[in-house]
C-alpha cells in the first residue's frame, strides 16, 4: 500500500480558550493510505501536548514507522495492520488516524458508509454540543429525551490517574437528575 502522510495547520476564524490555554491554530497531520487498487482512504491526527501530552513530532514518527508496516500489507486485513502498527509504534493518535484511513478506504471498496460496515442499524446523525459534548450537565443525550449516559465517555478526555471517584461522582448525579426530573424543570425555570 502507499502511504502519504502531510502535515496541515487549521487556524480558527476566532481565538478559542480551554483549560489548557488559547488556541488560534491546530496542526493536523493527515494520512492518506492507497490499495493496489487505487481506492485511497483518509485519517488524520491531531494530537495537542498541552492537554493529551502527545506532541506532534512524535506522532509524526509513529505514522511514519506505520507507513513503513502498510507498505508490505497488502496480504493482511485491517486488524491485522493495526496490530501490527501497534507493535511498530504504540502512538495513540497515529493508530488513530491508521484505523480511520483503513476503515475510510473499506467503506470506499464497498461503496458504503463506514458506519454501514459497523452495523445494521447505524444512526442517521449523533448530535454534539461543540463546546459542551454530546450530554448536558444532568447526563441527556442531546436531541434523544430520555437517553442518559451515566460513565465516563462524555469526559472529553483524561481527568488524571485514576478517575473511578469522578466517574462514579458524576453517575451518582445523574442519577438523581434522572429520578427528580420536576426538580430539574423547576430548577431550570427559576434560573
Amino acid at each position: 500500500m502507499d502511504v502519504v502522510v502531510d502535515q496541515e495547520t487549521l487556524r480558527f476564524r476566532e481565538p478559542m480558550r480551554t483549560a489548557h490555554g488559547e488556541l488560534r491554530e491546530r496542526p493536523v497531520l493527515r494520512v492518506r493510505i492507497t490499495g493496489p487498487d487505487g481506492v485511497t482512504g483518509m485519517g488524520e491526527a491531531a494530537p495537542l501536548e498541552a492537554y493529551d501530552g502527545v506532541r506532534l513530532e512524535d506522532t509524526w514518527d509513529a505514522l511514519e514507522a506505520h507507513a513503513a508496516v502498510l507498505r508490505d500489507g497488502d496480504r493482511m486485513s485491517g486488524g491485522q495492520l493495526l496490530d501490527a502498527c501497534r507493535a511498530a509504534a504504540d502512538v495513540p493518535h497515529a493508530l488513530a488516524a491508521i484505523d480511520m484511513a483503513l476503515w475510510d478506504r473499506a467503506g470506499r471498496r464497498a461503496g458504503r458508509p463506514v458506519a454501514a460496515l459497523l452495523t445494521d442499524r447505524p444512526l442517521e446523525r449523533v448530535p454534539v454540543n461543540a463546546t459542551e459534548g454530546v450530554v448536558d450537565p444532568h447526563g441527556n443525550v442531546f436531541g434523544y429525551p430520555g437517553l442518559h449516559i451515566a460513565d465516563g465517555s462524555i469526559m472529553p478526555g483524561p481527568v488524571g490517574p485514576n478517575p473511578s471517584f469522578t466517574i462514579a461522582a458524576l453517575a451518582d448525579r445523574f442519577a438523581d437528575s434522572m429520578l427528580e426530573p420536576d426538580h430539574r424543570a423547576a430548577e431550570a425555570a427559576a434560573a
